[in-house]
């Protein structure tokens, strides 16, 4: 049974969507590899020590990897190749700490990375939009489309930590390397798109 990571806890913000983690631990998958890297959020210097538990794997650094970073910094830590098998079984744990007067203060201990549920079905065909609750834009997008009859799965990510680490997941595949972005985010037979001109895109879609 493989076993994956998926993004740290994230945070609603009114108008748009932040995380809140002093460092965001961010996964890019190809194949068999899996890349980590590690994100910065604060003005401090800060350290990540990332470990790797389990079987079935082989790491591109010793473990556990340790990695230093500056101001808003984002820096790779390690890339983790899977036995082609399927036979991978794997946990992450983690420290961070933020350097200063009186030494390195530990911010976070041993802290796990969640296991994602599966990935829903459809979200890589057709139109989904990830919406949440409060969203002017996200309402005019869901109304658009029922309007013009164009068939679309809506995913709140209000109501749920998975969903928005689901659509985080979508955006990182997509290239996207910000810590925030303003929904909607609409996919697009599994592309992502957002921040964009909402009327405008909405246009480009047919029943």
């Amino acid at each position: 049974m493989r076993i994956t990571a998926v993004l740290l806890s994230l945070f609603i913000a009114t108008t748009m969507v932040a995380q809140k983690n002093d460092i965001d631990l961010l996964k890019t998958e190809s194949g068999n590899e899996i890349t980590y890297y590690a994100k910065s959020n604060v003005r401090e210097a800060m350290t990540l020590e990332m470990n790797v538990e389990g079987s079935g794997f082989t790491s591109s650094v010793p473990l556990p990897a340790v990695v230093d970073l500056k101001s808003y910094e984002k820096k790779l830590i390690l890339k983790i190749t899977l036995d082609p098998s399927g036979n991978s079984n794997y946990s992450i744990s983690y420290k961070s700490y933020k350097k200063g007067a009186g030494g390195p203060k530990i911010t976070s201990v041993d802290a796990k990375v969640s296991e994602p549920k599966a990935e829903r079905p459809g979200l890589r065909k057709g139109v989904v939009v990830f919406s949440k609750d409060g969203c002017g834009k996200c309402q005019y997008a869901v109304k658009y489309l029922k309007e013009n009859n164009i068939q679309f799965q809506e995913i709140n990510i209000s109501k749920s930590e998975d969903d928005q680490s689901l659509m985080w997941k979508m955006l990182m595949e997509d290239g996207f390397a910000d810590t925030y972005v303003q929904t909607p985010v609409i996919l697009v037979n599994g592309k992502a798109n957002y921040n964009m001109d909402l009327k405008a895109f909405l246009a480009t879609l047919k029943p």
